[in-house]
């Protein structure tokens, strides 16, 4: 089974359907600048390295948001193993784990060259700022119903019959 994608990356590739969407989904804002790698996870050496060059390729992307950063440092770190067992001519098998953990790390976040040839992202200069103020805008309430049509209610007239024959 392959992993699901964010929400983000199916918008940026035209390939997000409303009956498929979650309403509730959590929508934490993305991240314009790079930030320090969470301190629970120490990157040394190519983690470090790799953080800053996936930081910026993913704020690039408009993916990165302060929710994914332990899973990007999770990413470098998974570099950084394979970097080391590569180096290690015995540890074959410890590099090919690696490098999966790696790969899966990277569709993850839409880096991979496949997953980037999906993307149809608009640039930055091109969006309208018209379209986005009037989306965000309140929609004004729905008109009042209308009232039923038909006659109006009038009260109950006399029978003519029984009026003539009280007449008489």
């Amino acid at each position: 089974m392959t992993a699901r994608k964010p929400t983000a990356l199916k918008l940026l590739e035209g390939t997000a359907r409303k009956d498929r969407m979650n309403p509730t989904e959590p929508k934490p804002p993305p991240l314009s600048a790079i930030p320090e790698p969470p301190r629970f996870m120490r990157l040394t050496g190519a983690a470090r390295r790799a953080w800053r060059d996936l930081a910026g390729r993913t704020i690039a992307l408009g993916v990165l948001s302060e929710a994914d950063l332990p899973a990007l440092a999770s990413l470098c770190r998974d570099f950084e193993d394979w970097e080391t067992a590569r180096r290690d001519g015995e540890a074959w098998r410890r590099a090919d784990a690696a490098k999966r953990r790696y790969d899966a790390g990277l569709r993850a976040f839409g880096l991979t060259p496949s997953d980037r040839g999906r993307v149809h992202a608009v640039p930055a200069a091109e969006r309208d700022p018209l379209a986005a103020w009037e989306a965000s805008a309140p929609q004004p309430d729905p008109p009042a119903p209308r009232p039923k049509r038909g006659k109006p209610a009038t009260a109950p007239q006399p029978d003519p019959i029984e009026a003539w024959e009280t007449r008489a």
